[in-house]
């Protein structure tokens, strides 16, 4: 019960590395006034083609986290 749990979090960091190497990071650039380009935006490759589906990736990581971790608390 306790080692999935812990895989369950390891996954849910992972997914949200993911979201904020997705978003977060250009945000701060653009919020600091960097005039140069984000330094870890990809425009061609396999990379930059998978940047794209990275918010997907992070939600079916997130879905799945909750799946193993079998946590049946409800909101309401």
């Amino acid at each position: 019960m306790k080692r999935n749990k812990t895989i369950a979090t390891i996954m849910f960091v992972v997914a949200m590395i993911f979201f904020h190497y997705h978003s977060t990071g250009h945000y701060l650039w653009a919020l600091l006034g960097i005039k140069t380009p984000y330094p870890l935006d990809p425009v061609e490759g396999w990379w930059a083609f998978l940047k794209g589906v990275l918010p997907v990736v992070a939600l079916w990581i997130i879905f799945f986290a909750g799946v193993i971790s079998k946590n049946k608390k409800t909101i309401l």
